[in-house]
């Protein structure tokens, strides 16, 4: 009986070790066909337009071609639940924002993965800022005098956002609760509607991605208050984050990163991110991001895996509270 049993279990620790060696050869090998790249929105978006740029020096570093995929519709979520049912073998990835991995799965019906356990997080490729902007006719200079004034008068102040559930307008809920005031939200058909509304002053403010406002920056058209990032922007050193102008802990990352499906193997999570972390520092890419209004990102899968776990806590009851009071 004794001999039996050691035998079984000499018999399961070499199965073990065949699978771990398995595991190795693979990640060893990979890539040995074309990857591709999976992006859930149409051709020319911010998520398109990262993905291709990272896409194309994969393609160098990896040896094998890396395809861009759009497969656009339902907020991202068609292209994302794509992945998340695909072989873990590296050859089907995502490029992907907090838009449809996070913030979908509480506006959007029948999501079919869950954000925190459907995917392997590879990487945080980068930020797009949001920044708290005024018309340059406006009487705000500070955070402080728009909480000041959004209080003396409840309701009379508004915000424009490029349709409701969008980063943009959870920015601007999220500043309302967090600085305990009521303005009106008012939703428009994309972003670039938003910004000529608030050119015209028919909006009192907004929380523009800094790619959709920063040439209204440049010409003085619109007046930066705050930025919704932890840290000051490069591009604005002048201006304080919204938590140094008096509201304490807001931030608002509007994050994109890479991803593979689920259990796909910790060797090749790491040869993607190396070869990603890699591409990041090249400073042809970092320019081209920055001029297309990207911060550059990375740090390890772990800090991407906290980064996601923390807004998949943080959203949902800010999004409960625009679909309950209609925000």
């Amino acid at each position: 009986m004794l001999a039996t049993r050691r035998a079984l279990l000499f018999g399961l620790s070499c199965a073990a070790g065949v699978i771990v060696t398995a595991r190795r050869v693979q990640a060893e090998a990979y890539p040995g066909r074309p990857i591709h790249l999976i992006v859930g929105f149409a051709a020319g978006g911010a998520n398109d337009v990262l993905a291709r740029l990272l896409g194309d020096k994969l393609t160098g570093i990896l040896g094998q071609p890396v395809v861009v995929e759009n497969r656009g519709g339902a907020a991202g979520t068609i292209g994302a639940g794509a992945v998340a049912r695909a072989n873990p073998d590296g050859y089907m990835l995502l490029s992907a924002s907090v838009s449809n991995i996070v913030l979908a799965k509480s506006i959007v019906p029948n999501v079919p993965y869950d954000p925190l356990t459907d995917f392997s997080p590879i990487i945080h490729t980068a930020s797009v800022p949001l920044i708290l902007v005024v018309p340059e006719s406006s009487p705000f200079h500070s955070v402080a005098d728009i909480v000041a004034a959004a209080k003396a008068k409840p309701g009379a102040l508004n915000f424009a956002s490029g349709g409701v559930g969008t980063s943009v307008h959870l920015a601007g809920v999220l500043f309302n609760n967090a600085a305990g005031i009521d303005m009106v939200h008012i939703p428009y058909n994309g972003d670039g509607p938003a910004v000529v509304a608030l050119l015209a002053n028919n909006v009192s403010m907004m929380f523009g991605a800094q790619p959709s406002i920063a040439s209204f920056i440049q010409s003085g058209q619109l007046r930066p208050l705050a930025v919704a990032s932890a840290k000051r922007l490069a591009s604005l050193p002048d201006v304080p984050t919204i938590a140094e102008a008096g509201l304490p802990g807001f931030e608002v990352d509007v994050w994109h990163g890479l991803f593979a499906p689920p259990n796909t193997s910790p060797d090749i999570i790491i040869k993607l991110h190396d070869a990603v972390a890699q591409i990041l520092k090249m400073p042809d890419v970092r320019e081209k991001m920055v001029n297309a209004g990207f911060e550059p990102a990375g740090g390890s899968s772990d800090d991407f895996s906290k980064l996601i776990a923390a807004d998949a806590k943080k959203w949902p009851p800010v999004i409960a509270t625009v679909v309950t009071g209609n925000k």
